[in-house]
């Protein structure tokens, strides 16, 4: 049964997008971040903030140390992409383009959204 049902519902990175486009108020992407790239992504995309608790409770159980680690490695993903897409700043990241495709793409836009638009910003 679980097979079945695996991808029924919206898909979180669709949901961010819509939410965001709709409403004017500051959004938290949650479920399914996992890394600072993930965190990257949910900034590009529009998010103010990106919460997450398995990847810092997975090494909780290991102790201090292992949940400093984690989130420093994160931390430095983020800086990392931000110096490779050319933001100096979390706002930035917010005019970035990105070149959104596949099933998203096509999600997005059976939804009634423009993921052109995301390529062409910040030009």
């Amino acid at each position: 049964m679980g097979e079945v049902f695996w991808d029924w519902g919206i898909p979180t990175v669709a949901s961010l997008v819509e939410v965001i486009q709709r409403v004017h108020v500051p959004v938290i992407a949650s479920g399914g971040v996992r890394s600072g790239m993930d965190v990257t992504k949910a900034l590009v995309l529009g998010a103010s903030l990106a919460g997450m608790a398995y990847p810092v409770l997975d090494p909780a159980v290991h102790g201090v140390e292992e949940v400093k680690k984690k989130l420093q490695f994160m931390i430095e993903e983020l800086r990392n992409t931000m110096f490779l897409v050319g933001a100096d700043s979390v706002q930035k990241l917010k005019n970035v383009p990105v070149v959104i495709n596949g099933k998203l793409a096509h999600w997005l836009s059976m939804r009634g959204f423009e993921p052109q638009a995301f390529a062409r910003r910040g030009l």
